[in-house]
């Protein structure tokens, strides 16, 4: 071989070297994107499964301070009853002052 095909054979060489190297470092390129994305997925639905259980928590308190509202108001209304005396509204106030 010549210098000058000894030399062309080296140049397809290292293009073929560089090609190579370029896809591979696309394939990891590729391979972290699906990765990252694949967390950003996992963490989003987890922040989903944690808003669901704050939502269904906050839920439940509200109808349970709504319940015990309610108790509250169904106690007095029969304290009320066993005293005899009737609810107090703006015209029995003022009809009364």
């Amino acid at each position: 071989m010549t210098s000058t095909n000894l030399w062309a054979q080296r140049r397809r060489e290292d293009k073929a070297a560089a090609a190579e190297l370029a896809r591979r470092d696309a394939d990891a390129a590729a391979e972290r994107a699906l990765h990252a994305e694949a967390v950003r997925a996992e963490i989003a639905e987890r922040r989903r499964t944690e808003q669901t259980t704050r939502d269904q928590a906050a839920r439940a308190a509200r109808a349970e301070q709504t319940r015990r509202a309610r108790v509250e108001r169904r106690r007095r209304a029969a304290a009320r009853r066993a005293a005899g005396s009737r609810p107090l509204t703006w015209w029995t106030k003022t009809a009364t002052s």
